[in-house]
Order: structure tokens, then sequence, then C-alpha cells
């Protein structure tokens, strides 16, 4: 059941489910959507109460989600000084540099353009700039993490790049192919190591049972806080799986 809340003038959306709870449970998603557990015996009015009660948390949390989430939509770059840019878990700020070749650099602070006098095609030349260092990227991972997994007689599978919404990586272990989220390059690298073992243990284990699980936390017994940082982070909460 949806259930608009209003408070000091900010309309807060939020979703009532009804379980067989003792308490009243609010939880905000990351993507900042409310979720209200509760059960048949409580009422409304005692749910708005309590909304009132938590209505600063609520707006805190939201808000703080808010300014951690990446957008998975093709963004619309402008490529002007000052835009804000994600790569590898950093916020650069674009500026550019008149240049007789185009190139772009980047360290930790800016993402450095270097733009031609005609500046002819200047998105279609970025986003080749991009989809390559995507790759790259990417490719230099896996074969860093792949090297764990060479004892165990798998060969090295096939890895390709997707704009995704709904997974961060995916496994064909018929094919031995794994996919990775495109968008990922814009997280820190230890996030995208976890997706890569992730996928790469499919290649022994394929279901999520419990051999699965403890072969992944033998290699990174951290995997479960990485995978909470990942769904803090990406705007729609996706689960690689």
């Amino acid at each position: 059941m949806k259930y608009d809340f209003s408070f000091n003038g900010k309309i807060i959306p939020c979703e009532i489910v009804y379980k067989d709870v003792k308490n009243i449970n609010i939880r905000v998603k990351p993507s900042g959507n409310v979720t209200i557990s509760r059960n048949a015996l409580v009422d409304n009015k005692t749910i708005e109460l309590l909304l009132i009660k938590k209505a600063r948390w609520l707006i805190t949390t939201i808000e703080n989600y808010k300014a951690k989430h990446i957008n998975f939509g093709n963004i619309n770059h402008k490529f002007v000084d000052g835009e804000e840019f994600l790569l590898l878990g950093k916020t650069l700020r674009v500026k550019n540099i008149n240049s007789e070749k185009f190139s772009v650099d980047f360290d930790n602070n800016y993402l450095y353009i270097y733009r031609e006098k005609t500046d002819q095609g200047i998105k279609s030349k970025f986003h080749s700039w991009y989809r390559k260092t995507v790759i790259k990227e990417f490719n230099n991972q896996v074969d860093l993490v792949f090297e764990k997994f060479k004892k165990y007689n798998i060969n090295r599978p096939t890895v390709i790049y997707k704009n995704m919404r709904t997974q961060w990586g995916s496994c064909n272990t018929d094919k031995g192919i794994i996919t990775l989220n495109s968008q990922l390059i814009k997280v820190d690298k230890f996030l995208t190591e976890y997706v890569i073992y992730h996928e790469l243990t499919h290649l022994l284990y394929k279901r999520h049972d419990h051999n699965f699980y403890s072969f992944l936390t033998s290699l990174i017994p951290d995997w479960k806080q990485r995978e909470n940082m990942l769904n803090k982070i990406f705007i729609d909460n996706i689960g690689g799986k």
C-alpha cells in the first residue's frame, strides 16, 4: 500500500507492507524509497505518529543516500570546465586544455580533456576513449584476480562489458563468459574486484549455495561488506548475482 507522508512541506513516499512482525519497522533503501513493515493490528494513526517522531532521521538518511547515488543512465556530459565526472571511485572535475591532438588524462582531482581547435566530434572521441579505458581497466583487474583461480584448472573466461541496470555482473558457465556492468568503472577498484571474484567463483560453483559462499569467503573474507557498500552506492540497489 502506498502512503505519502508530509513533514515541513516535504513529501516522503512510503510503501506499507503487512507482515507478521511485533514492532513497526521503517527501512530506507539505498534508492531512497521508504518501506514500513507492520502487522494488521497497527492502525494508520500509530504509523503516522512514529513517522513524525522519525521524520528528521528519515529526511537526513534519504538525503545522504542521494548524495552517494551513482546514476546508471547515460549522462549527457557537456564537457565544460568544472563539470563532475566519476571515475574509479573519484569525483573528478573536467578541465579543458587546448591542444593540437585530442587526448584524455586524469589524476586524483581532474579529468583533463585535450581538445583540438576544430573541436569536431568531441563526444564521439571522448566516448571512444572511455570505452577503451573501461576495457583496459577491467581486463587488468580480471587478470589480477584470475591468478587466484589458475590452480583450480579453469580457463580464463572471456570478459564482456555492458551497461546493465539490474546486475553488477553475470557468468555464463557453459560458454565461459563473464559480463561486467560498465558502470563499475565509476566505483573504487576494490568494489569491482569483489564482483569479479563473485563471477569467477561461479565457474567452480554455479549456485549460490554453502559451497559457493564458503569458497568466496576463503578468498575475500570481507565480501559481504563490499556487497553492502555497492548496495549503498548504486541507485537501483542491484545485486550482482
